[in-house]
């Protein structure tokens, strides 16, 4: 079996609301992250901001679906029924986010709207898996009292799950790293992002 492709750049996200991120709400939240008022706050509060900012990015996706030709073996047994499976966007989206958002990094993605657009389309790239599994994959980073660590890192995220393609069932031999699903600077750094050492990870500290 040949490896699945990078499928070609989705065109999902609203323009509107890719500016809005661009122009206001980002630049917002990097200037309030330099400010005294920021920096004395609490760990976990300003973990907090920093993962609600995260997630106003991932709310803008979480619904919009790139599907990929396979699926999870388990998800397929069941007939990828709603009650039973639910659509995961194997990248992580709000890890991605979060990414983004790093001092490391947060040039490569609000620097320009073709970067903000990237970004978050193909963030929305994914497949079907089990509720059960999905659970099982959020295991993968672990946040506690504003420390988050990354135990999985997201290339290797299904490394342990059989999939199969989805219209006839047959294996899917080749390992499936999502960060292939990326454009070429999203997935070199989070390959990057996910192995940080703790301190450089939680950057708010």
């Amino acid at each position: 079996m040949n490896k699945i492709q990078r499928p070609e750049e989705p065109n999902i996200i609203k323009h509107s609301m890719l500016q809005y991120l661009l122009d206001s709400k980002m630049p917002e939240f990097f200037r309030y992250t330099e400010t005294s008022i920021y920096k004395n706050l609490p760990i976990h509060d300003k973990w907090y901001i920093m993962w609600v900012n995260a997630r106003a990015c991932y709310d803008l996706v979480k619904s919009k679906h790139t599907e990929l030709s396979i699926c999870t073996l388990a998800a397929f047994e069941v007939d990828c029924i709603k009650k039973l499976c639910t659509f995961e966007h194997s990248g992580r989206g709000q890890n991605i986010f979060e990414m983004a958002l790093h001092p490391n990094y947060r040039d490569h993605y609000w620097n320009g709207i073709e970067s903000v657009r990237t970004l978050l389309n193909y963030a929305t790239i994914g497949l079907t898996a089990t509720k059960k599994q999905n659970e099982e994959l959020s295991n993968g980073i672990k946040t506690s009292g504003g420390i988050k660590k990354i135990i999985v890192p997201t290339n290797e995220l299904y490394s342990d799950i059989k999939l199969v393609y989805k219209e006839s069932g047959a294996f899917y031999r080749v390992p499936y790293d999502p960060t292939d699903m990326m454009s070429e600077q999203m997935k070199k750094d989070l390959n990057e992002y996910d192995r940080l050492p703790e301190k450089e990870l939680n950057w708010w500290i």
